[in-house]
Formats: structure tokens, sequence, C-alpha cells
């Protein structure tokens, strides 16, 4: 657990206001991630998909273990780096010193990862599909949306590349 050392007032506060002393500070991801997985858990609501914005699909740990229980719909940053065609990955040979080696890794040689943006540029203009996004106060939004197979690898938990599919989605200006 992470305790804080607090300004006697500060500290003073957090007591007047019923905070418990204990309480340690949570990213976003971490207290969705326990609620996910307490109301999944206990059944109170049966859910087998779970969508979620940029701020939880950029953290590939909260990915990782929401994915252990149910499938999820993720925004992830314009950056996120990915590979059309999943590429060779091997467990680097030890070299004699430090630790051994057991996480896979991409080999050398195969082509480097590109952003979803590069990716999402490169698709014919068949690839993308109009869809009604959502309702708004001046009509409906309407964007473009294509699917695309791809892989990524997980900087944390995950020990290997996964594959799944992303959406491209371009919003269309109003008219």
């Amino acid at each position: 657990m992470i305790k804080s050392a607090l300004p006697p007032v500060e500290a003073r506060q957090k007591q007047q206001c019923g905070v418990p002393g204990d309480l340690a500070f949570k990213t976003k991801p971490q207290l969705g991630l326990k609620m996910i997985k307490q109301v999944h858990e206990a059944g109170t609501l049966r859910f087998r998909w779970l969508t979620c914005d940029e701020a939880f699909g950029r953290d590939s740990k909260f990915l990782d273990r929401v994915g252990e229980s149910v499938y999820y719909f993720a925004e992830v940053p314009h950056d996120t780096r990915e590979w059309q065609v999943r590429p060779e990955t091997t467990v680097p040979k030890w070299k004699g010193k430090g630790r051994k080696p057991t996480r896979e890794r991409v080999q050398e040689g195969e082509p480097d990862a590109q952003t979803v943006v590069d990716i999402a540029n490169a698709l014919p203009t068949t690839a993308w599909s109009r869809h009604t996004v959502k309702e708004g106060s001046k009509g409906p939004i309407e964007a473009v949306i294509s699917p695309v197979c791809a892989s990524w690898l997980f900087a944390t938990a995950c020990p290997a590349l996964i594959s799944g599919w992303f959406s491209a989605a371009r919003s269309i200006p109003a008219s």
C-alpha cells in the first residue's frame, strides 16, 4: 500500500471529513477495474462486453485484467502502435549475464509497428462504411468506420503478443 506523508493540517482536514487514514490513492482505471470485477463476480449485473474511453484504453494493465473476465471495446490513443500482420516473436537467448529472459520479444528483422492513425490512413476507400454513431440535438451524428485485424504488444503484464480487432473511425463533418 502507498502511504502519503501529509502535512499535519491536511491530515487533520482528512480526519475531519471522515476520510479513512489508510486510504491510498488509486487511478481511475484501478478504481474502475475493482468495480467491474465486483459487479461481475457478484452477478448483480450480467454482462459479457465492456466499452471504455481512451483514459482506460491507454492503460494496458487495466485491459489485461479486464480481458480476463469480459470482452472489451476500448478507445485507444491515436499513437498506439500495432502490426497488421502478426510479427514473429521469440524469447531471446540468454547471454550468460543477468536474468534469463522469459518474455517474448519481436524478432529482429520483423517490420516495425505502425500507429493506428497510419494504419487507418492507408485503408482503401472501400474498407469504410457509413454509420450513425448517435442521435444529437441537431440530428444524427455519423462516422465512417472500418474494422481492422491487428496485433499489439503490451509492455506490462502480458508476456506475449495479443491479436484482435480495432475499429478505425472518422467523423463526418456536419453539412
